[in-house]
């Protein structure tokens, strides 16, 4: 039995609420870095944008991608998302 997924019929809202939040958070020492936690929380219990907990996870991981394609996109030999198969 495939696990239960949730059909989005809309989602543009989690992509705007990604840039407004700020996709990474910047490390002195790490550069880059994905939206920890407790970032996602005080930003909505300052903002109020997330109101499911599915919400925050999905913030979370589109976060971590956005950081890892920062971090592919650093290397010069590595294959564009387009070209990849």
């Amino acid at each position: 039995m495939p696990p239960p997924y949730l059909e989005l019929h809309a989602g543009q809202y989690l992509l705007d609420t990604l840039y407004d939040a700020g996709p990474v958070k910047h490390d002195p020492m790490a550069g880059a870095v994905a939206l920890e936690w407790v970032d996602i929380q005080a930003f909505n219990a300052l903002t109020g944008a997330l109101s499911e907990p599915w919400e925050a996870q999905t913030l979370r991981h589109m976060s971590q991608a956005y950081e890892r394609g920062l971090r592919e996109g650093a290397d010069a030999f590595s294959i564009m998302p387009s070209e990849r198969k």
